[in-house]
């Protein structure tokens, strides 16, 4: 049993027995104190702690009985093990200090051969319960560490709380944290260093190279006057991994020398590190892509108005019958020609919205805007629509409905996509109303408008999507429909610029009901909407 740094406190008022203990046990390593009493014994190990106590029971001032109970009240000295070495050789005894909290009891006379077997597992207890405590304690950290990166997807930011607890769990001084760039750092974060954000240091000038790090944790002593840190006398780097590379590397310098259970914190920090980063290059990559789809589609939908809109204005001349007469054949291919053209400018339109919204460029003219009005306005638009499938269309809207404060162009938007969609999808005869009403939100009120319809209905496994993008429904009888799958998400986008909210109940081939709410005008005034 390994002995060193373990101490042993002797508490007996016996100057005899305590000399005699203390000699034996100091003769096999231990480093050993003495109390003549339980008082003096806690003042003892308050000042001095001690990984073991040898406790007698009959003393006077505080005797066993009340050292063990003064021990097990408080918190930071109830987990020193105790043995009782008494003359007291009744089981009560026994019992009593068992109960109080004592882990071993040894009868006056000591057998030696016993009393060091029962040093040696009272030791070896604290020992593993010790490290079970740091293990536990250092856990405990880590998750404090993973909440504070699993918030952040900053790779600058993440740089910045792994030096922050690296230093603070290690005792380093200083260091700094940055990203590998072939056989130098670029500096991203720091921490009492001259460093600044953006140089570039050689792994070379660190005493490194990135095929002997080999992923390890290289720990070196510095000669005074070659460290970053004036005083440095070692430094730790710690190389985080982005998949079989490595992608960052961690630097730390300090004063004094590091110890294992630092070195074994850091490998574990590495390794929480190393997901937070690669999270946040993946997001950084991802944003990437996404900006750059961004700015494709608004250069296409861009690209495309012109000529579009060339087609449209010819189509339109050419119907003027002062240009000339067509013939049923040439008017068959020109109105052709118009439904397409006019399909695609609305995909382009939407794809321009969605380009606006996605970039945060789609701004918002609130004013105050009459419901009734605006539902009224898309009705009358879309009725040769209803006309054609002999749909019926009913609206319901209180003369006495206050106004909202919306964007009248983007409201129209909406309620013209969902309107349209209920006269879609809902066959030859069927039934569609309007509807608006106030409703309380989050004890603010606002004006719900709904648009019902006795049409196909969504399929269950379809109503989690959608909202998405692109998303088309894999029912034939939907895919019988024309769309391109935007419609639903640019006008769920709308309605939460708005402050508003948007969803829907449905029956598949029974119907399907949307809902959206929009802020109260009178409520609503002084506050800007979302762009």
């Amino acid at each position: 049993m390994e002995t060193q740094n373990n101490s042993i406190l002797i508490v007996d008022d016996n100057a005899n027995v305590r000399d005699l203990l203390a000699a034996r046990l100091s003769k096999r390593g231990y480093d050993v104190t003495t109390a003549v009493n339980g008082r003096d014994a806690i003042a003892n190990i308050r000042q001095t702690p001690c990984d073991l106590i040898l406790l007698d029971i009959m003393m006077p001032i505080m005797n066993g009985y009340e050292t063990l109970e003064k021990l097990q009240s408080d918190p930071d000295l109830r987990h020193i093990p105790v043995i009782i070495l008494s003359a007291l050789n009744d089981m009560s005894s026994v019992i009593k200090c068992i109960e109080l909290g004592a882990d071993d009891y040894l009868f006056k006379p000591i057998n030696s051969s016993l009393l060091w077997a029962r040093i040696s597992a009272s030791l070896e207890k604290k020992r593993l319960r010790d490290q079970e405590q740091k293990r536990l304690a250092e856990l405990a950290v880590l998750q404090q560490i993973d909440k504070e990166l699993n918030t952040n997807l900053d790779e600058q930011k993440l740089g910045q709380i792994i030096l922050k607890w690296a230093l603070r769990q290690t005792g380093g001084q200083a260091g700094f944290f940055g990203a590998l760039a072939d056989e130098h750092v670029i500096v991203q974060a720091i921490q009492n260093l001259d460093t600044v954000p953006g140089q570039s240091i050689s792994l070379s000038d660190l005493g490194a190279d990135k095929a002997k790090m080999n992923g390890q944790i290289q720990y070196d002593t510095v000669s005074v006057g070659e460290g970053l840190l004036e005083q440095a006398r070692s430094r730790i780097l710690v190389p985080i991994h982005r998949q079989d590379d490595i992608g960052g590397l961690l630097v730390l310098e300090s004063a004094a020398e590091c110890n294992w259970d630092s070195l074994n914190f850091l490998t574990r920090l590495s390794n929480h590190a190393a997901i937070a980063l690669n999270n946040a290059h993946l997001y950084t990559k991802a944003q990437a892509a996404n900006r750059a789809k961004s700015d494709f589609v608004a250069l296409v939908s861009h690209e495309l108005k012109t000529p579009l809109s060339v087609i449209m204005s010819y189509s339109d001349l050419l119907h003027n019958p002062q240009i000339g007469q067509l013939n049923d054949k040439q008017t068959h291919f020109l109105n052709a020609i118009k439904d397409a053209t006019s399909r695609m400018h609305g995909l382009v339109m939407e794809l321009d919205d969605i380009t606006r919204i996605e970039t945060g460029k789609m701004s918002l003219e609130p004013k105050t805007v009459n419901v009734a009005t605006a539902v009224n306005a898309v009705v009358n638009l879309l009725t040769p629509q209803f006309t054609e499938k002999q749909q019926t269309i009913a609206t319901n809207i209180p003369t006495e409905l206050p106004t909202v404060w919306a964007d009248h162009k983007r409201i129209l938007q909406v309620l013209t996509n969902l309107i349209n969609n209920a006269n879609k999808y809902t066959p030859v005869g069927g039934h569609i109303q309007v509807s608006a009403a106030v409703k309380a939100d989050s004890n603010l009120p606002v004006v719900q408008i709904t648009v019902q319809d006795d049409g196909l209905g969504i399929d269950k496994q379809d109503q989690p999507l959608i909202f998405s993008q692109f998303f088309r429904s894999g029912d034939t009888q939907v895919r019988a429909r024309r769309g391109a799958g935007l419609g639903l998400n640019i006008t769920k986008k709308i309605v939460e610029m708005h402050g508003g909210q948007i969803w829907f109940e449905s029956e598949f081939r029974q119907g399907t009901t949307f809902y959206f709410t929009l802020p109260i005008a009178e409520t609503a005034v002084t506050k800007p909407l979302a762009a």
